[in-house]
C-alpha cells in the first residue's frame, strides 16, 4: 500500500508543478497583454506635434519675415512645448552643422488641433540678395519642437527647410522642406 501512496504523492507533486508552470506562463501572457494594451493606448492617445510648414515674405527684399508653424495632430495636449528656429545663408549643398545656438523664450501647452507659430524678421543685405538671385546661396531654416506628452515622455520633432537656389523663392507661399533633417520620436 505504501508504493501506491508514494506513487500518488509523486503524481500530485508533478501535477502541482505543471499547474505552477502553466500559471506562471499565464501570468507572463497577461503582463504582455497589459503592456501591449498600454503601448497601443499611448500610441493612439499621445500628442503628435508636426511641423505644419513655414512661410517667408519676399527674401529678395531687405526686411524679410519668416514664420514656422507647428501643430498638435494628436488626441491629447502636449506640455512644456518649446520651439527653436535657426536660419543662415549658405551654399545650396551645405550639410551643416545644424546647431541650436539659442534657447526658446517660453514654454506653453498645445492642445489637440492647436497650432504654435514662431516668427522672426531679419534684414538681408544687398550683396546677399544678389547671391540669392544668382542661385549661389540659399536660406537654410531649421529647428526643433520639444515637448512632453500626457504620459510624461520627452518628445521632439525636427524640421529643415531651404529657400532659393534651384528651388527658387516661394514668395508668400510654403517653404520647401529639405530632403534631410525632418524626423521625430
Amino acid at each position: 500500500m505504501m508504493r501506491w501512496q508514494a506513487g500518488a504523492d509523486v503524481a500530485i507533486a508533478g501535477f502541482t508543478f505543471v499547474l505552477l508552470a502553466v500559471s506562471a506562463f499565464q501570468g507572463w501572457l497577461l503582463k504582455e497583454s497589459v503592456d501591449l494594451a498600454r503601448n497601443t493606448a499611448e500610441t493612439q492617445l499621445r500628442a503628435y506635434i508636426v511641423c505644419a510648414g513655414g512661410e517667408m515674405t519676399d527674401a529678395l527684399q531687405s526686411n524679410t519675415s519668416l514664420t514656422i508653424t507647428a501643430k498638435n495632430t494628436g488626441q491629447t495636449p502636449a506640455r512644456d512645448v518649446k520651439m527653436i528656429t535657426q536660419f543662415t545663408v549658405r551654399d545650396p549643398d551645405w550639410d551643416g552643422p545644424f546647431e541650436f545656438t539659442q534657447e526658446p523664450a517660453s514654454m506653453s501647452v498645445l492642445g489637440p488641433g492647436m497650432e504654435l507659430e514662431n516668427s522672426r524678421t531679419f534684414d538681408v543685405p544687398p550683396d546677399v540678395i544678389k547671391l540669392l538671385t544668382e542661385g549661389k546661396k540659399v536660406i537654410w531654416i531649421w529647428g526643433t519642437v520639444r515637448y512632453k506628452d500626457v504620459f510624461g515622455v520627452d518628445r521632439y520633432t525636427n524640421f529643415r527647410f531651404l529657400e532659393g537656389g534651384a528651388n527658387g523663392f516661394h514668395v508668400g507661399t510654403a517653404l520647401t522642406f529639405s530632403t534631410k533633417g525632418n524626423d521625430a520620436n
